[in-house]
């Protein structure tokens, strides 16, 4: 099991996409939406160089 956490800047980043998902899309689309990023993250952390940096 991977370990992860986030920086307060991406917690409120995180919260500001789910609210205007929310918002546009509605609760269940921006929950399975959020399922989604949980499943991705210790995918991410168990193998960053998967991914382009993009600064």
């Amino acid at each position: 099991m991977s370990n992860y956490r986030l920086t307060l800047a991406a917690e409120m980043d995180l919260a500001d996409i789910l609210e205007y998902g929310e918002a546009h899309f509605g609760t269940s689309v921006v929950l399975e939406f959020y399922e989604g990023l949980l499943n991705v993250f210790p995918k991410i952390v168990n193998n960053p160089a998967q991914l382009s940096r993009i600064d």
